[in-house]
């Protein structure tokens, strides 16, 4: 329907005050938005931290570490900036080690004593085995030394004979398997007392028994049967009347270990029948100092 100028005129006159109302409207929304989102950011975003949230107000109590920002509020149809990420340093610094690659040292190995020797120096003191290498596979230790001929607790009520012996002795490794072993593992020994003024010589064959009283001090016994070359019967005074050809042999020694190869030690044995293969039986002592060595 068709109206005057004046209505037409009118009319629009109401359009442009609707329209610049609305302008108008929207200008001041935008700069609200403005006011409270703060600046505004490269790429169309805009800074929401400065909203006044109750709950994150920091400015009563500021904290102790610095605090990231909120997230950006992305516009419609504009993308969020790309940023790298933050580098994150470590709470605690990690100390860094650096492994040692020396060659371990090892320790050279230790052969076990030969069953049936005794416990020598080096094992006591050190708590190390003892490399035992008998000669031969058999000898285990190789005595010596000098004896007063005639001279102990059993003869010296009558004086006879006299000189020096010269004594050696061979001792064997003990014997394997379990007799031996209820024996306390003696070990099988041969030796002679030689006279060296021509009066009676010794020849014995027996079992010695070793004891390591300490570290280096130790104690032999030995038990066995003797051999001789001297009087049975009607023996000049200055000689000795031993009964019989066999004898029994009685000897105590008492050593000190320099080293676990070499000793010292003092001896005294005892020669006779006991009373139990002929009457006759006036025995015979020596007494002396012996050197050994260890295999």
């Amino acid at each position: 329907m068709a109206g005057t100028a004046e209505e037409r005129s009118a009319s629009c006159g109401r359009l442009d005050r609707i329209s610049a109302g609305l302008v108008t409207a929207i200008l001041v929304a935008n700069l609200a938005g403005s006011a409270l989102a703060g600046p505004k950011m490269s790429g169309g975003t805009y800074d929401a931290s400065p909203l006044p949230i109750p709950f994150l107000d920091t400015s009563r109590h500021p904290p102790s570490a610095p605090t990231l920002g909120a997230p950006p509020v992305i516009m419609p149809g504009v993308s969020p900036p790309r940023t790298a990420p933050a580098a994150v340093a470590p709470l605690y610094p990690m100390p860094v080690s650096v492994p040692s690659y020396a060659p371990a040292q090892l320790a050279p190995p230790s052969t076990p004593p030969r069953p049936g020797s005794p416990p020598p120096l080096s094992a006591q003191l050190a708590g190390d085995a003892f490399v035992s290498r008998p000669l031969l596979g058999l000898v285990s230790e190789l005595r010596g030394g000098i004896l007063k001929h005639a001279y102990g607790p059993s003869v010296w009520d009558s004086p006879r004979e006299s000189g020096i012996d010269v004594n050696f002795e061979i001792v064997f490794v003990s014997p394997p398997g379990k007799f031996f072993w209820y024996l306390f593992e003696p070990r099988p020994t041969i030796g002679m007392d030689i006279n060296t003024n021509g009066d009676t010589t010794f020849g014995y064959g027996g079992f010695t028994w070793e004891w390591n009283v300490t570290k280096r001090f130790y104690v032999d016994f030995f038990l066995g049967i003797a051999g001789h070359d001297g009087f049975l019967h009607n023996a000049p005074p200055d000689r000795r009347e031993l009964g019989s050809r066999l004898l029994f042999r009685e000897a105590i020694e008492l050593g000190w270990r320099i080293t676990d190869r070499h000793s010292l030690s003092v001896m005294w044995d005892h020669y006779s029948n006991a009373g139990w293969i002929d009457k006759k039986n006036q025995g015979n002592d020596n007494m002396g100092v012996r050197y050994s060595y260890r295999y």
